[in-house]
């Protein structure tokens, strides 16, 4: 099994917070939109989202 990706920085609690409605949102087949003022770490959130839904699917044997 491949290793888990991980972001190299962690995130801020309003930024934890977004994650975590955007990922529930994802979760419930809808779709996001985060709209954060510039500076406000979008890139950052959009990474962990990816790691955390990469490493959802690898558990799931989705991914090769």
């Amino acid at each position: 099994m491949a290793e888990p990706v991980e972001p190299g920085y962690g995130l801020y609690p309003y930024q934890r917070q977004v994650l975590h409605d955007l990922l529930e949102a994802l979760d419930g087949g809808g779709r996001v939109v985060a709209h954060l003022p510039t500076g406000a770490g979008k890139t950052r959130i959009a990474c962990h989202a990816a790691a955390a839904l990469l490493n959802r699917r690898e558990a799931d044997g989705q991914l090769a």
